[in-house]
């Protein structure tokens, strides 16, 4: 048939034989908020795949004001010594003390250190004139043996200040309690039996 001299008033609603070849997607029905003009000054670091193998020891709660001294350079003594002796002698010898005037060894060795106990074997060893002459010139303030005597009693040895007489033991055993009398002095090893450190000849 012949086309019509002019379209239809009303266009008929027939539907297309095949859609459009590619359709316009649906835009969402919320829009996606525009981005940053810049990214954030200080961006999160990625979290650790795993924890620390050692974490930090927690610091001291009070710390101390100065630094602890430094060890001494030699090895320390494992125990300080109970009772230093007094007045030590250039030649090392120590431990033989010289009483006052009519002093025992108890009295003597309680003064000076603080125990009353003397080695009354030691002492009683003092049995000759080589022995005497070395205990006198042991001391700190070393003394000379003028001449000698053999006494058997339990104060010996001992000296006689006013002439230098010393006397050595012959074979009584000293007594730590005994006294001297007005114008002698004991020679005194301080420390219990077997360990008074005095050296004898």
């Amino acid at each position: 048939a012949a086309p019509a001299s002019s379209p239809t008033a009303s266009p008929t609603m027939l539907p297309t034989t095949s859609p459009t070849a590619s359709p316009v997607v649906m835009p969402t029905a919320s829009p996606s908020m525009p981005p940053t003009t810049s990214p954030t000054a200080s961006p999160t670091m990625p979290p650790t795949t795993s924890p620390t193998a050692s974490p930090a020891v927690m610091p001291t709660a009070s710390p101390t004001n100065s630094p602890t001294m430094p060890p001494t350079s030699s090895s320390p003594t494992s125990h300080p010594t109970a009772s230093p002796v007094l007045n030590p002698s250039d030649n090392g010898v120590t431990d033989w003390i010289l009483g006052d005037f009519a002093a025992s060894c108890a009295a003597t060795c309680l003064a000076a250190t603080g125990s009353d106990q003397c080695d009354y074997v030691v002492e009683n060893s003092v049995n000759t004139e080589a022995r005497i002459e070395f205990v006198a010139g042991s001391l700190p303030s070393p003394l000379t043996c003028n001449s000698f005597v053999a006494k058997s009693n339990s104060n010996s040895p001992s000296f006689k200040d006013n002439n230098g007489e010393c006397a050595y033991n012959t074979g009584t055993v000293s007594n730590c309690d005994e006294i001297t009398g007005n114008n002698r002095k004991r020679f005194c090893c301080c420390g219990s039996v077997g360990n008074g450190n005095c050296p004898v000849l």
